[in-house]
């Protein structure tokens, strides 16, 4: 899983768990909504969301954390 390639951050992924999902999402920045999106990686744990971007490397990609959420303070709405 790309998890082990993540660096940064106050997080102890021992402490968060099995992650669930993992995906990569594109981003807008509402100022430049029309000039570019970025993309970010998304890992999805019991309790926590955490989101990542990514770093092309010389000889492998990695992530660098950028921020944590708790997944009790949002709700989603699945159709």
């Amino acid at each position: 899983m790309h998890l082990s390639l993540l660096e940064g951050g106050d997080v102890r992924l021992e402490a968060l768990g099995e992650v669930i999902l993992q995906e990569s999402f594109l981003i807008w920045d509402p100022k430049h909504l029309l000039r570019k999106a970025r993309e970010r990686r998304l890992f999805l744990f019991d309790l926590h969301l955490l989101f990542a971007k990514e770093v092309k490397d010389s000889t492998r990609p990695k992530y660098l954390f950028k921020q944590k959420l708790l997944v009790c303070t949002f709700s989603l709405l699945i159709t």
